[in-house]
């Protein structure tokens, strides 16, 4: 599991004043990935649209998530605080976004407190690399 010091500006990790570490989570990481998956999905009930289950266990739901081959989860951290996260894997939503070259963006959330520092983009990035 791989760890990288990156800022919103790209600078080098000396040179990082926020220490956000972007890091590809695995199921060890899970429980403390947990309160920021229940407030993605807290935030997407305010929606009309989304329907997400009301009582789901966040640990469960994203440990059963994870194992699923081609699944992958980034997660952003500062002084071991969860920040935000972004998951992705291969299956698409509609035959628009399916390619047996890309991979899918399935979910993202960050922090309302740390939105607009850029953090989105930080974790997008990782993906990326």
């Amino acid at each position: 599991c791989e760890s990288k010091k990156i800022s919103a500006n790209n600078t080098s990790p000396e040179n990082n004043p926020s220490k956000i570490v972007i890091k590809k989570a695995n199921e060890l990481d899970i429980p403390a990935l947990a309160n920021i998956h229940r407030q993605h999905n807290m935030y997407y009930r305010t929606s009309p649209i989304f329907m997400p289950r009301i009582s789901e266990d966040s640990v469960q739901d994203l440990t059963d998530w994870l194992k699923k081959a081609n699944h992958h989860l980034w997660a952003a951290y500062q002084d071991e605080k969860t920040l935000g996260y972004m998951r992705i894997h291969p299956d698409a939503e509609t035959f628009v976004s399916e390619h047996k070259d890309i991979m899918n963006i399935t979910g993202a959330y960050v922090l309302e407190s740390e939105r607009k520092a850029g953090m989105g983009t930080m974790l997008l990035g990782a993906v990326q690399e």
